[in-house]
């Protein structure tokens, strides 16, 4: 099978592996598509060092190639996404924590080349990281359960009640699945962008209201159409010092700010100690995500409950993954998707 390999910022390499075989509890997966997520962008560009050689991937779907003994929780020719896998073991899981799983059970090393091993033919999985999606889904959308999924466990822990005001912060790609997420649980979304044509596209998925800084400043905006409160949660989905303090200077009394985004280099968080204090706002961080989010992002593309297929933009062949790459660094696009 080939892999793109990372060997250097910048630099991929398509590389022949012997074919892995699935051991007891195993499964092996033809994969059909993975989407380039912000983390490989950065990882190829140089921004968060990495030990190479590295195969990158980790937004997943394809089919099941090879079953190894003992496999009952898919079938032969199955469509799946792949998912997070806890070890059950640890410390966070053992506390009910398992998107803090400290094994890292779903990436693997062959012939020196780590990751999660997503820009590859196949990809070697425990069974139980193998997730059955609609047979009616295109490989491409199936591939966005995973981010699908970390937005899941942001909105878990967020716990929005019907009728609040939330607040995004960036029309970016995950401020754009936060939002098509968030408008299952009934509530009022405003997008925060300064980007024109991201702000259309946050409009055309939904967004109840939509800022644009040439109206005013966001922060007057988001009091005006709250009678002055601000709004009862704010999702930071850009990871930056303003945006933190736009967020901050949003979020109204007894709220809960959202820090979703990762941010590189990361800045300092400045915020006045007693507005957290005196205003009882909770201050959550949100990253990754557990089976059950995994789950709920499963059905709520299969059951077409949510409908990605507007954030993808492109679909590239393996060979050309340097182009790929390219692409999905560009500020006009979401999801750029590799189909080995």
């Amino acid at each position: 099978m080939r892999a793109g390999v990372l060997v250097a910022p910048h630099a991929l390499e398509l590389r022949e592996f012997d074919l892995p075989r699935p051991g007891p509890g195993q499964v092996l997966v033809r994969v059909r598509a993975t989407a380039l997520c912000t983390w490989e962008q950065r990882t190829y560009a140089g921004i968060q060092d990495i030990k190479t050689p590295f195969v990158g991937g980790h937004e997943t779907a394809g089919t099941v190639a090879a079953l190894g003994e003992g496999v009952l929780s898919v079938r032969l020719g199955d469509h799946v996404a792949l998912g997070p896998v806890a070890c059950d073991e640890c410390h966070y899981c053992r506390r009910g924590f398992p998107a803090r799983c400290e094994s890292n059970l779903g990436r693997f090393s062959l012939d020196g080349a780590w990751g999660p091993w997503g820009l590859a033919e196949f990809k070697l999985v425990p069974a139980r990281a193998a997730f059955r999606v609609s047979d009616e889904l295109s490989f491409a959308e199936a591939s966005l359960c995973e981010p699908i999924s970390c937005v899941v466990h942001s909105v878990r822990a967020l716990r929005p009640e019907l009728g609040d005001d939330v607040v995004i912060i960036g029309a970016g790609p995950m401020g754009l699945l936060n939002l098509l997420v968030l408008k299952q649980r009934g509530v009022r979304v405003i997008v925060c962008e300064l980007d024109a044509a991201r702000r259309d596209k946050a409009r055309s998925l939904g967004a109840d209201v939509v800022l644009d800084l040439h109206d005013g400043d966001f922060v007057e905006q988001v009091r005006g159409l709250t009678e002055g409160r601000g709004a009862e949660a704010v999702v930071a989905a850009v990871g930056s010092a303003q945006v933190d303090a736009l967020a901050f200077d949003m979020v109204a009394k007894t709220g809960k700010v959202v820090l979703f985004a990762s941010a590189h280099p990361s800045p300092e968080l400045s915020v006045d100690h007693n507005l957290i204090h005196k205003n009882e706002v909770d201050v959550l961080g949100v990253e990754g995500k557990s089976v059950q989010d995994f789950l709920i992002a499963v059905r709520l593309l299969s059951h077409r409950l949510i409908d990605v297929r507007p954030l993808i933009d492109r679909r590239v062949p393996l060979t050309e993954l340097e182009t790929a790459f390219e692409l999905a660094m560009r500020p006009d696009t979401y999801r750029v998707v590799v189909t080995p």
